[in-house]
């Protein structure tokens, strides 16, 4: 079960160190965008910076960064997948509060436009959202949700979001003490890692 367990990015013992050349450009990059008015390029940047930004402690540029993405970008796809950027983000800062409405709305446009795949990965972070702030029902409720279970196991084996989705299912339940279901969520999780393994192989020896 503990093989399961993701490496946690949102530990601060995991923050890389500062590099101003680093820094000066995404500053730059911050700048260029918004002062051209041009909104994907805004998008763009946050989603190459959102962990380095976020890892690195630097809250005053992620807030730099969401002003200029509220303000710039306006249709509904980018505004979702700038709001998981900002929400990931937010989360690597310690801040899972401010991540939480952000992952909504991200959550809320996938649902809306019928991606499944988008919808799950996005409830992923949120699950992990509320699981840092201590939310631990909030989190439940989210993974007995009926599109939940359907969609991860509707995923093919060599997608990793389908282990992902039941081991995740698994830590949940295994922080409230529910020792049997956490390990049916793992057992889920490592089954899809196993299939997916023999079906990369599988690939790789026909290919010969």
């Amino acid at each position: 079960q503990k093989a399961l367990r993701r490496r946690n990015p949102y530990n601060c013992k995991n923050r890389p160190n500062n590099s101003r050349s680093e820094l000066r450009h995404i500053e730059w990059g911050c700048d260029c965008a918004a002062n051209r008015g041009r909104g994907g390029w805004v998008l763009a940047y946050m989603q190459y910076t959102d962990f380095y930004l976020g890892s690195s402690g630097l809250e005053g540029l992620v807030e730099k960064w969401r002003e200029h993405f509220e303000s710039l970008v306006q249709d509904w796809e980018s505004k979702a997948w700038g709001s998981l950027s900002l929400g990931e983000a937010y989360m690597l800062l310690g801040k899972p509060i401010k991540a939480v409405p952000l992952l909504q709305a991200a959550r809320q446009v996938w649902a809306e436009e019928g991606d499944e795949r988008k919808w799950l990965r996005t409830t992923l972070r949120l699950v992990d959202t509320f699981m840092m702030a201590g939310q631990l029902e909030s989190a439940l409720a989210l993974t007995e949700e009926e599109p939940y279970e359907r969609i991860a196991t509707g995923l093919p084996v060599e997608d990793s979001l389908k282990a992902e989705a039941w081991s995740i299912f698994g830590k949940v339940r295994e922080s409230m003490g529910r020792w049997a279901d956490a390990r049916y969520g793992y057992l889920k999780a490592l089954e899809s890692i196993e299939k997916g393994a023999k079906m990369r192989m599988g690939k790789g020896d026909s290919a010969v």
